[in-house]
């Protein structure tokens, strides 16, 4: 398969805007991602594909109201069909299945489609690229939030104006983090908890997740 596309993620918020994109026409896959409530500790994801994209989301945007991001891939170049979308779709939903790290609120399993060896071997190395960025701080960044506009870019928990260093300072102080989401109940504890585990991770690996 000769595949040249785009990949991108944004907010729900800017659906409105990037569905006027004409790439949302073409032939794709996609990924919802979100919490169903505050004190979740994993993720939410909703993983479809569709000959145009923007009608499904379109129906998502109405439907689903779990998801606050999402990443779209399609094919600027034809070489993305309706079986290699179907064929990603497949390898997601049972990716996301056996990890358990997310909460899936695809109904049913989708059925592997016929493809010969040589698609198949193509459409995995796509699937390795959309793997990559969705699992890179461009989605996991629903926790960090970083605009011009709030507290001239100061890192802030999404969705907050609460900078992500009071929290360290306050477990620096010797604070639990009960005292913190009390002290900042616009946080939640999801946020908070989600940040932790990232930033230990980023210690424990000496750095490496933070340059992948």
């Amino acid at each position: 398969m000769n595949w040249t596309g785009l990949g991108l993620v944004f907010r729900r918020s800017d659906w409105s805007e990037v569905r006027k994109r004409t790439e949302m026409q073409r032939t794709g896959i996609y990924v919802l991602v979100g919490y169903r409530n505050g004190d979740d500790d994993l993720p939410t994801l909703y993983i479809g594909q569709a000959d145009g994209v923007k009608g499904r989301i379109d129906s998502h945007h109405k439907d689903k109201d779990f998801w606050d991001w999402a990443a779209v891939f399609v094919s600027t170049s034809g070489g993305l069909n309706r079986a290699h979308v179907t064929w990603i779709e497949y390898a997601l939903v049972n990716r996301a299945a056996d990890t358990n790290r997310c909460h899936l609120d695809n109904g049913n399993a989708p059925q592997e489609p016929a493809l010969t060896e040589a698609e198949k071997a193509d459409t995995q190395g796509l699937m390795k690229e959309i793997l990559q960025t969705t699992r890179s701080d461009a989605m996991t960044d629903t926790l960090i939030e970083r605009n011009p506009d709030i507290l001239g870019g100061t890192p802030v928990f999404a969705g907050t104006r609460v900078p992500v260093r009071i929290l360290m300072e306050h477990l620096e102080a010797g604070d639990r983090l009960d005292d913190f989401l009390t002290d900042y109940p616009t946080v939640s504890r999801r946020q908070a908890v989600a940040l932790l585990e990232r930033a230990t991770t980023m210690l424990v690996s000496g750095g490496d997740e933070a340059a992948a």
